[in-house]
């Protein structure tokens, strides 16, 4: 779509001063897109729901569940094929180098990456034809790998700290939570609010971390103490919407921009603080060269680890 105006055909160079041309005419946003550029979902037939100008350009199923059931309804041929264009477009737009992880399939309406590995044939092939590096293995085992029992090292600024049969508690340069042997892999420890803090008035500070773990070749774990699911929708929740003006729409992105910056950090949402417990051992015992190798929330979801 160019910025050109349906209503009286003036160009402009952007959207943003297209938008503010309609106020001349006396037209809405909503009211002009759906009058100009009506879209309908292809399983449904219903019309594309409008929240915003971007977000009604850019989308093409009403729900991700709207997605699968039409993949489901098609031949597999022309599934992969409305797939691919899924992938493209996103790649060509956002200028991605990866393919997205299960965090950021989830977080966007895409067919998660559970679903994209069983539906295409060859998965790391598929991206590979859009020039998108496979940033993780789909295909390695991790049975018999056990939770640690070697000593955790607790950072001191902590507020609630989780304790474990073999810990102890010092000043960390990064993270939350890391073996005494290796220091090279570090986990984030991060309740709902943390991590809604984290990615909104806390991003630059985090990003800045982030930065410094690369210079000294240390991969961060966010575990989220909540399912992406509520994470996502957070600001539908009283307890958030009075006092939060972010969105889960804005925080998640703001995730994927760090994924995709970064090949040194994860996020990985669980269930609860007990949930959370039990990973901070596997996940340290897994150790930094295998878990930089995981999709953790793909391995999570599917109750591989």
């Amino acid at each position: 779509m160019g910025n050109n105006c349906k209503i009286c055909n003036d160009e402009f160079g952007n959207i943003e001063d297209f938008h503010k041309h309609l106020k001349t005419h006396k037209v809405t946003q909503k009211k002009y897109y759906l009058k100009h550029y009506p879209k309908k979902d292809p399983f449904d037939g219903k019309d594309i729901e409008y929240r915003n100008a971007i977000q009604y350009l850019e989308t093409e199923y009403n729900s991700l569940s709207n997605l699968i059931s039409h993949l489901k309804s098609v031949s597999k041929k022309e599934g992969q094929k409305i797939c691919e264009k899924i992938i493209s477009q996103r790649a060509a737009k956002k200028g991605l180098k990866f393919s997205p992880s299960q965090v950021e399939s989830k977080s966007l309406n895409m067919p998660p990456v559970s679903f994209l590995i069983d539906y295409l044939d060859d998965y790391t092939k598929t991206f590979d034809k859009h020039n998108l590096e496979t940033r993780y293995s789909y295909v390695d085992s991790y049975i018999g790998f056990n939770n640690t029992k070697e000593k955790i090292l607790i950072d001191t600024r902590e507020q609630t700290p989780i304790l474990f049969e073999n810990s102890k508690v010092q000043k960390l340069n990064y993270g939350d939570y890391t073996l005494e042997r290796d220091t090279s892999l570090v986990i984030e420890r991060k309740s709902l609010n943390d991590f809604i803090g984290t990615l909104s008035k806390g991003y630059d500070r985090f990003v800045r971390e982030i930065q410094g773990g690369i210079v000294n070749q240390c991969y961060f774990i966010v575990l989220v103490e909540a399912p992406i699911s509520t994470a996502l929708n957070f600001h539908k929740m009283r307890q958030f919407n009075r006092f939060c003006k972010s969105s889960g729409g804005f925080i998640f992105h703001k995730l994927r921009s760090i994924t995709e910056e970064y090949r040194n950090v994860q996020f990985m949402f669980v269930n609860d603080r007990k949930e959370s417990k039990d990973y901070i051992e596997k996940l340290l015992g897994f150790g930094r060269e295998l878990v930089s190798r995981m999709d953790l929330q793909y391995n999570y979801d599917k109750n591989i680890i």
